[in-house]
């Protein structure tokens, strides 16, 4: 699922097909970044959850989006929770070597159309933080 392609080092970097996000050009390739390289299976996981997020998850996470919007006085009109995926993109996972590899967490970066990054942090499938401090 993930392609490497930066493997020098202890880091690499990687390239996966998102299911459920867009990247900064409309498409579905995004990058991921691991702490090291001995997490490369944990990363193939925590990939794979993020490609099989639960309805609820994504739900929670398009209404964090929104919130970050509003913050910004820049919310579009949506009828639907789902439908700030239109105007939000994401480039990067982050995936650090985990306290406990039984739980899987990773970070999202991306960015909105209201000017603002935005990000979220993942634990077992749920959003755990959803703004612009993801990376703290």
């Amino acid at each position: 699922m993930i392609q490497w392609i930066n493997t020098e080092g202890d880091s690499w970097e990687g390239l996966f097909k998102s299911r459920i996000l867009r990247d900064d050009e409309g498409g579905d390739e995004l990058s991921v970044y691991i702490e090291h390289y001995s997490i490369k299976d944990y990363a193939e996981k925590c990939i794979e959850a993020l490609n099989s997020l639960s309805d609820g998850a994504l739900k929670k996470l398009c209404k964090g989006f929104f919130k970050a919007a509003k913050e910004c006085g820049d919310a579009p009109e949506i009828s639907d929770p789902l439908e700030i995926l239109d105007y939000c993109w994401f480039t990067a996972v982050y995936i650090n070597i985990p306290k406990n590899p039984k739980h899987l967490e990773y970070i999202v970066e991306g960015e909105g159309d209201w000017g603002d990054v935005i990000g979220f942090r993942m634990k077992d499938g749920k959003p755990v933080y959803i703004g612009v401090d993801y990376l703290t």
